[in-house]
This record gives C-alpha cells, structure tokens and sequence, in this order.
C-alpha cells in the first residue's frame, strides 16, 4: 500500500490512510522525506552553530550521535515481538555495531549482524543480501537508510532493496 507517511506513524482503517502525523517546520519536513526524525530544538541547535542548507543540516545529523540528538523517530514497541513483518516508511537509524557472523567462504560469503538504534530503541538486523557499503569495518555511528525494510522473529533484515548505507560517524556510539 502507498500512501504519505512521515514521522514513523501511520493510521489505517480499512486499507485507507486516515490520519497522518506531520511536520510544521520546512526543514524538518524535507528531512523527515530522507527518514530523518529530529526535533525543532535539535534543528535550531544546529543552525545557530553556523549551518543553515538542507544539505549542511544533512551532513550535520549523519555525523551526529542519535543517543545524544533529539530525535522524534520512535521504533515500534511492537517491533522486538513481530515474527513475520514490515517496518514501514522510511527510517534512519545509527549503526552501534557491526560483525560479521559468517562462515569463512572461498566465494567471499558473509553474515553481517548489527545493532541499530533510532536514539532510544534498538533492534538487531541481519544483512540478508549483501548491501553495497556496509562492511564489518564500517565506523561506529554510520546511518543506514531503510524503507520498508522486513522483520522476522524482531530482527530487521537488511536487502539492498530496503537498505543503503549513507555514512556518517558518531564518535560518542556505544561499543
């Protein structure tokens, strides 16, 4: 189903969008289209340290450490419960680690896990298909790009499909 979604909230009622939350602020709509949740204060804070563009206030959050930002992205509750799902729309969330499980391969196979957060909650994710950019070496605190990005068992699944690497860093990112 489509439909305008912003804000990781959603109201249904027969296949129909009802309701929808949305932003007020310009800026914070045009990154919350990128998936990125983040308060008026965070966006004026960043502002008032010189950076005024989309693009600067971008590069800005990918560097930031989404534990210390003041994000409005919330996880679903439900999500660590959902055996077989989708985590609807569009979603930054930060990289707090990274490794591979995998067997060693002659054909260069890997099994990456991860632990992701959108500041306040985390989920576990497992590279199901290789994605372009993410490897076991990726620094702490990079932003992975995610639109409806499939859960099993509570753990997202990433595909390069529903998952791009966007980069970034957050030197405060839990070990």
């Amino acid at each position: 189903m489509r439909g305008f979604f912003i804000f990781g909230l959603r109201l249904r009622r027969n296949g129909r969008v009802i309701c929808c939350a949305a932003a007020h602020d310009p800026m914070q709509a045009a990154l919350a289209t990128r998936g990125m949740h983040v308060d008026g204060a965070w966006i004026d804070a960043a502002s008032r340290s010189g950076v005024a563009s989309e693009r600067d206030v971008y590069l800005q959050y990918l560097m930031c450490d989404l534990r210390q930002a003041n994000t409005t992205a919330r996880l679903p509750a439900a999500l660590a419960s959902t055996v077989d799902g989708v985590l609807e729309g569009k979603w930054v969330l930060q990289v707090d680690a990274l490794e591979d499980v995998g067997e060693p391969s002659p054909r260069d196979a890997r099994t990456l896990k991860a632990l992701l957060t959108d500041g306040v909650t985390d989920v576990a994710a497992l590279e199901q298909s290789r994605v372009d950019d993410l490897d076991a070496a990726a620094p702490l605190g990079c932003k992975l790009f995610l639109h409806n990005a499939a859960v099993r068992r509570g753990v997202l699944l990433l595909r390069p499909e529903t998952c791009r690497v966007l980069g970034g860093e957050a030197r405060t990112a839990a070990a």
